[in-house]
Parts: structure tokens; C-alpha cells; sequence
């Protein structure tokens, strides 16, 4: 057998398999390709803010449906939801809820098929670790908190005996979610709680959906203190590891782009 055929691939960058491999900690390579995807993803927000999506407005709104905002009624949820509040405040338990609304009506637009059990306890979990004081939130992972969440949140799912396949799907989404890009090849609820998420905290994609469907997500989640708070959290994570996705984001202008979204909070 050659050295060749002996290789081990590499993780995919951000996933569990590569924050547990590099502690999350990025290379000198993967920090300027980072930047470089930051700033493209800049330009591109930027783009749509002024052209908007090539989908006409009223085919894509006709797709949205409020009632299905709610998250699915599994004993599983239910105790992610309870696991969730032990591990962070309301504020960010809120951010959550809001980012599996947002993730649930991009679906609805982008007409993309996803486990519901899978994509709700990825969102309600994704930030369990956000908080450096809340108790045992920390999984093995030191210096990015989205590779803890997804550790802490992985073993969890097993021991209320979910599969280790299903478990390992909401462990890669939470992991990925700090990446600046997460396609649907990574995973449909990687992508989707992504792009939810994002819209949450920097506005992207906020045009795409209408005031009135904004406003009955915001009327159920309320985003008081959201940006300031929020922003704190980030910069206090920022300051755990330099090489950090979370220390890169601030230095590209995270705080920026969270002060200057469209969001009224």
C-alpha cells in the first residue's frame, strides 16, 4: 500500500469531526481563507440588499406559512429545550427559538425537505455553550463554543437514546454554524440553521421576508437587548482563543455587523 492510498482525508473545516481533531482552533491557512470568505459574503449581502432575490417576491412569500413555526412536540425537543435553559439565559434561549423560525420559513422559500426533529434541537442547542459561566456548559472543546455545544450536545442525544446518526447531524450543524458558508451539501439542517442564525444576528437575508411574517416571529421571541447582549458574548469569546472562528469574526468587524443590521433592537 502506498503512502497515497494510506492518506486520511482531512475533516471538513468547522465540522465535529475537524473542531475535535484541532480543538477548534484554526490554521494559518484555514484563517485566510476564512477572511477571504468573510469578505466575499460581505459583497454578496451587500448585492442583495440592493438587487434582491431572483425569485419573484410574491412567489416566494405565497411559500410562508406561520403555523408551521412551532416547534415539533417530541419528548426530545421538550428536554433539548429544558437542557438549553439550564445552560444559557432567556435572552439567548430566545435568539434560538427565533433562529429555528427564521431557518423553518427558508425552508418553506428555498422548497427544501428537512428532519424537523433534527433542524428544531440543532437550533434550540446551537448556543448552549455561548455563555463561559453558565455551569457545565462546556463540552471537550476549549476555545470555540461551537464545537463544545455540538459535543456537549451530541453526548446528551445519546443518553436519551437517539441514534448516533441523528445525534451526529445536529453535533455537525452546531459545530459548522460559525462558519462564514454552510451549503445543503453539508447537511440541509447545517444549512438551514446557518442561514437562520444568520439572519438573526447580522440581518442576512432580511429582505427576503415580509414585515408582517417578521413581526409574528418577533411578537413570539422578542429580541430586547438582543444586539448589545449578544455582541458582549461574542467579544468575550473572541478574547478565549485568537484562533478562534469566533476571534476572526471580531476582527473582521463582527461587532460592526451586528450593530448595523437592519434589526430595530
Amino acid at each position: 500500500m502506498t503512502n497515497s492510498d494510506s492518506t486520511v482525508p482531512k475533516p471538513e473545516f468547522g465540522s465535529a469531526s475537524w473542531g475535535l481533531a484541532r480543538n477548534g482552533s484554526m490554521s494559518t491557512t484555514e484563517r485566510l481563507r476564512f477572511t477571504i470568505e468573510a469578505i466575499v459574503a460581505q459583497i454578496k449581502v451587500q448585492g442583495r440588499s440592493l438587487l434582491g432575490s431572483s425569485v419573484p417576491a410574491a412567489e416566494r412569500l405565497a411559500r410562508l406559512d406561520t403555523s408551521r413555526i412551532r416547534l415539533p412536540d417530541t419528548s426530545v425537543v421538550t428536554q433539548a429545550a429544558e437542557l438549553a435553559s439550564e445552560c444559557v439565559p432567556d435572552w439567548v434561549l430566545r435568539h434560538s427559538m427565533r433562529t429555528w423560525a427564521w431557518a423553518v420559513l427558508f425552508a418553506q422559500m428555498d422548497e427544501l425537505k428537512f428532519d424537523e426533529e433534527v433542524l428544531a434541537v440543532s437550533c434550540v442547542l446551537h448556543d448552549i455553550a455561548l455563555i463561559p459561566n453558565a455551569e457545565g456548559n462546556y463540552g471537550d472543546c476549549t476555545c470555540c463554543f461551537a464545537v463544545a455545544g455540538g459535543q456537549k450536545s451530541f453526548r446528551y442525544l445519546l443518553s436519551l437514546e437517539w441514534s448516533e446518526k441523528r445525534a451526529a447531524l445536529v453535533q455537525d450543524a452546531i459545530s459548522l454554524h460559525m462558519n462564514i458558508n454552510v451549503g445543503i451539501d453539508a447537511g440541509v439542517e447545517a444549512h438551514l440553521l446557518h442561514e437562520g442564525a444568520a439572519l438573526d444576528v447580522v440581518g442576512a437575508r432580511y429582505k427576503e421576508i415580509d414585515s408582517s411574517t417578521l413581526q409574528v416571529v418577533l411578537d413570539r421571541y422578542s429580541r430586547k437587548d438582543f444586539k448589545f447582549k449578544f455582541s458582549e458574548a461574542m467579544h468575550e469569546q473572541a478574547q478565549l482563543s485568537s484562533s478562534s472562528r469566533t476571534a476572526m469574526l471580531w476582527t473582521l468587524g463582527l461587532k460592526h455587523a451586528i450593530e448595523r443590521s437592519p434589526w430595530p433592537d
